[in-house]
């Protein structure tokens, strides 16, 4: 047992020199870590980048919500018709522009771009649209925005956990990500292992295969005594 340690060592710190096995360990690290990485990039990217659009409504109230939301609109107040809108799209000075319909109290809207729009900006332009109608039916309905604010003020709720030995999100999450980089660490453990014995059992047999031949011509030579 001991020599197979010895041999199992002198093999791996050999191996453990070259490029091809630096590769072979480093390249599934560098890809899942990418990987783990990728939304959070994509979201750097794309959180830098204010959405150019253009509200087209009769009533001013609904471009309020969205001059005021400044972290994720640029509103263009110089586009007002259609017409207007489609060029700018076009041309690429729009990323979209906005439709707003008010019939008989119904509202609907419809966002035009060129290409799909992401989940976050449908998300903030339902929110700003809403807050748009809320204040548009405060009005209508006469109450006053103390009132308003009464209304539309969240509900706080507490979680109470009963039991002290329920993990948090957090360490769950904590956890979760450890076993994966533990199951990665022995993924890559075992493949390296597996192309190390691989490629010295198959260097052991070829030494073998030209010894023995070299060996055999060497007695076949008419000058051997």
């Amino acid at each position: 047992m001991n020599k197979f340690w010895v041999i199992t060592r002198q093999v791996y710190k050999r191996r453990v020199k070259t490029k091809s096995f630096l590769f072979s360990l480093l390249f599934p690290i560098i890809i899942a870590a990418f990987i783990v990485g990728l939304p959070k990039i994509i979201d750097y990217f794309d959180s830098g980048d204010m959405t150019k659009i253009a509200i087209l409504s009769d009533n001013e109230a609904f471009i309020a919500p969205f001059e005021k939301d400044k972290d994720y609109f640029q509103v263009k107040m110089n586009i007002q018709t259609e017409e207007s809108a489609k060029k700018a799209l076009s041309a690429g000075k729009l990323d979209g522009y906005l439709k707003i319909t008010d019939t008989e109290g119904q509202i609907s809207a419809v966002y035009t771009t060129e290409e799909t729009a992401g989940q976050e900006v449908l998300s903030r332009i339902t929110t700003d649209l809403t807050a748009a109608k809320v204040a548009i039916k405060a009005e209508d309905y006469k109450i006053t925005e103390a009132q308003l604010q009464d209304i539309t003020s969240p509900v706080p709720v507490k979680n109470h956990v009963e039991s002290t030995d329920q993990l948090t999100n957090k360490q769950k999450e904590v956890m979760n990500a450890a076993i994966l980089v533990l199951t990665l660490l022995i993924f890559i453990f075992v493949m390296s292992y597996a192309n190390i014995v691989a490629s010295e059992i198959a260097t052991e047999k070829g030494n073998a295969y030209y010894g023995s031949h070299f060996i055999q011509c060497d007695s076949d030579h008419p000058f051997a005594s």
